[in-house]
């Protein structure tokens, strides 16, 4: 009888719930409430609603990190190679690499020109530079979404500034 939010009595001992919502289905808190109103039973323990709701945090932090664990982010920045400029500006001109630079990471966006949503055209001008500006705004500023495309499947290298 309200033994599905049974959890809530071990992580929270005293207090006289197994539910602490009022829609939640505990006849026995239910129970427990209707004897208090008619004087049988008394001094009724509840945990500080501060603590419970940490405890609420703290659950939906560890199913994030669940989630976030099977997800991937691509390579992490302190594995990737390093260019300095000369090398990048080699790259695009001597092997005809699609880079371009955003923030001070190197991006191959070979495999995104015909997807990019602004076109051809706006990617294609971007190669060999520096688009941190028209990617922060000067153009159209870019969202979590594109941030994490780039960061999983794009992002190749990290810039190297004298």
């Amino acid at each position: 009888m309200g033994e599905g939010y049974h959890n809530f009595h071990h992580q929270f001992p005293n207090d006289y719930r197994n539910a602490i919502r009022f829609y939640q289905y505990d006849p026995t808190k239910w129970f427990i409430r209707a004897m208090a109103s008619l004087g049988l039973a008394y001094d009724l323990k509840t945990f500080p609603a501060n603590e419970i709701e940490k405890g609420f945090i703290q659950m939906r932090m560890q199913e994030l990190e669940n989630k976030r664990v099977k997800l991937t982010f691509g390579t992490p920045v302190a594995k990737l190679p390093v260019f300095t400029e000369q090398e990048f500006l080699d790259q695009v001109k001597t092997h005809k690499k699609q880079w371009m630079v955003i923030e001070g990471y190197v991006y191959d966006v070979k495999p995104f020109i015909n997807d990019h949503p602004g076109g051809k055209a706006l990617i294609m001008g971007g190669i060999g530079k520096d688009m941190t500006e028209a990617f922060n705004g000067g153009v159209y500023q870019h969202h979590n979404s594109a941030r994490n495309l780039m960061n999983t499947s794009l992002r190749i290298g990290v810039l190297q500034r004298l």
